[in-house]
């Protein structure tokens, strides 16, 4: 392309952004044939602008979409009298008032991770057991990853979740073919579901009113992979994640979610960080127990970890390390008062939940542990034992 083109295409999409800009429209989409520098030049007019840019769908359906937020999730509630989910309502019922909440983090394991490895994965055991875990644990807020459409439909029919969550999606639009998924006990205000430039993962947003603030939730999932370019990828997401969360606003943010940063002894000269992320958030495992380990990938303990790490070397049969995949960074924006804290982190669903009938292996709900924290909204709260 030369420069007279150049400066065509550019008068060409100023005139479609403007008219988008002056619109009712929240989103535009571009079309798909467009090329590699065409591709650039939007992105760089979009990022002037102040607005959202990000590429949507695969292969030849790949796009660029510009957005003045990010799309609107249709969270949901049970309704007993209908006897079906239906859109929150935009007033919440009760102002919420509390001391402390506490949020669960889960990686459940898309079920459909391959037929050659089912006899280890063994879903059909694992997700009832999920669902009886996440009943137990009860936790203010649920953060869920590689949620497929049958584990969502399965959750939704528990009468737990019917009782007492509001959910982030009652469509399934952020979760096909998986993807993150929220719970909360506290009335859900705003749902968002942003989608990376560099990857076709997403990271889904929740908004909820604690104690008059506003507490916003990002579920994340970033890019799995030992290679430097996947590391890239992970950093471009996660800051891309951070930009979005503050256009987004809030008093008080949570990043939760499975991180896929590796940790020195595959490859990496250090544990792989984003400096970006360290600055602006509080690690909250580094917080609550620094100098302990956190290892939410056990590739020695536990098979699933091990055969999944396998699969990730391109099953050359070489084993990755054991992980902190899974992670919870905060920050506020509290200035004249108490900010809350996050007042202890533990890891969970880290014991077997029974023996595989085939070869007599211990099962886990996942690959993955989960994450337990709790955070004051109070200077008066006490750590939980």
């Amino acid at each position: 392309m030369n420069d007279r083109m150049k400066q065509a295409a550019i008068e060409e999409y100023q005139i479609m952004l403007d008219q988008f800009l002056e619109s009712d429209d929240i989103v535009y989409h571009f079309p798909s044939h467009l090329n590699k520098l065409e591709r650039a030049i939007i992105h760089d007019m979009a990022e002037e602008l102040s607005l959202l840019h990000y590429s949507n769908g695969i292969r030849r359906e790949r796009h660029i979409v510009v957005a003045k937020h990010p799309p609107i999730l249709d969270g949901g509630v049970y309704d007993h009298k209908q006897g079906q989910w239906v859109s929150i309502p935009s007033d919440a019922p009760d102002i919420v008032e509390c001391d402390n909440f506490t949020v669960l983090n889960l990686n459940v394991l898309f079920e459909g991770i391959g037929s050659d490895i089912s006899d280890i994965i063994c879903t059909d055991i694992r997700i009832p057991a999920i669902f009886k875990f996440l009943e137990e644990q009860d936790a203010s807020i649920i953060t869920l990853q590689e949620v497929t459409p049958d584990f969502y439909n399965f959750l939704l029919e528990q009468s737990w979740v019917k009782d007492k969550y509001y959910i982030s999606d009652r469509v399934g639009s952020s979760i096909t073919p998986s993807g993150n998924f929220l719970l909360s006990q506290f009335h859900i205000s705003k749902n968002y579901q942003y989608y990376y430039t560099k990857s076709p993962k997403c990271v889904v947003f929740s908004e909820i009113i604690i104690n008059d603030k506003v507490l916003s939730v990002g579920v994340v999932h970033l890019k799995a992979g030992n290679r430097d370019r996947y590391s890239r990828t992970r950093r471009s997401d996660i800051i891309d994640t951070m930009s979005v969360q503050d256009k987004i606003g809030f008093d008080f943010a949570i990043l939760i979610g499975d991180f896929n940063f590796r940790n020195k002894k595959e490859g990496y000269s250090n544990h792989e960080t984003v400096p970006e992320l360290e600055e602006r958030y509080t690690d909250v495992w580094k917080y609550c127990k620094p100098g302990e380990a956190g290892i939410t990938h056990d590739v020695e303990n536990n098979l699933m970890a091990k055969e999944l790490s396998i699969r990730v070397y391109q099953k050359n049969g070489k084993v990755g390390s054991s992980n902190r995949f899974d992670r919870l960074y905060y920050k506020h924006k509290f200035i004249d008062e108490e900010p809350w804290e996050p007042l202890d982190i533990q890891i969970v669903a880290n014991q077997p939940i029974g023996r595989s009938q085939y070869d007599n292996h211990d099962i886990y709900l996942s690959d993955h542990y989960g994450l337990h924290t709790t955070i004051s909204t109070s200077k008066n709260t006490q750590p939980f034992n």
